[in-house]
């Protein structure tokens, strides 16, 4: 599930046009729209059972809830197929912006041991500079590694094993000290996928 569904009239390089990302390079793409090529993390199980307990008509929203739990449930096995090949319950990140929280502090210290050469740094505009005061905005040299590592993806055809080959940022959460790799930062859990769960058996009840 993308974190982005685009405007086919923004043309742009930067984030919010369709050059930047390349997605269609991935075969999954979709072919009636365009998208990113990252994820968010997965609060939409969450809400969808949130909306379902909290809906006036419960005929309707058991509705919602049936036609919502395919797509739900294909989304979290992607996460624990492809983001958690070792299967540690453990999903991991590629990019700070699939966190959730995408300038925050906390990445810096991964992002900065990422030295790029001039060469190494894609050509790009940034969307947020008319938008976003300058004192809230990343630094050049921080949307430079962000750029790259979306290269990076879209060079390997956002194939999940060719990125955990050599991607210089795969961000997963508390593991034991032996298998940190210097990157162990909280990102989010496919445990997650328990309100999935939930909102399976919530959908199921009023068949049973």
């Amino acid at each position: 599930m993308p974190h982005e569904v685009h405007d086919s009239h923004l043309k742009g390089e930067g984030p919010g046009g369709l050059g930047f990302w390349n997605a269609e390079s991935d075969p999954r793409a979709p072919n009636d729209r365009q998208t990113s090529g990252e994820v968010q993390p997965p609060a939409h199980a969450t809400a969808a059972l949130h909306v379902f307990r909290h809906a006036e008509d419960e005929a309707t929203a058991q509705e919602f809830l049936e036609a919502s739990f395919p797509k739900l449930k294909a989304w979290h096995e992607y996460l624990h197929r492809e983001r958690d090949p070792t299967e540690e319950g453990l999903v991991y990140i590629r990019h700070p912006w699939e966190s959730g929280m995408d300038n925050s502090p906390m990445w810096d210290q991964i992002l900065q041991r990422i030295q790029l050469e001039p060469g190494q740094v894609p050509d790009y505009q940034r969307g947020d500079l008319e938008l976003v005061p300058e004192e809230d905005r990343p630094l050049d040299t921080e949307y430079d590694r962000y750029a790259y590592l979306v290269e990076l993806f879209a060079d390997r055809d956002y194939d999940e094993q060719r990125i955990r080959q050599d991607c210089p940022f795969l961000v997963q959460g508390p593991s034991p000290p032996s298998r940190r790799k210097g990157c162990c930062t909280t990102a989010f859990k496919a445990g997650r996928a328990s309100a999935s769960g939930a909102v399976f058996r919530c959908a199921r009840s009023s068949s049973s």
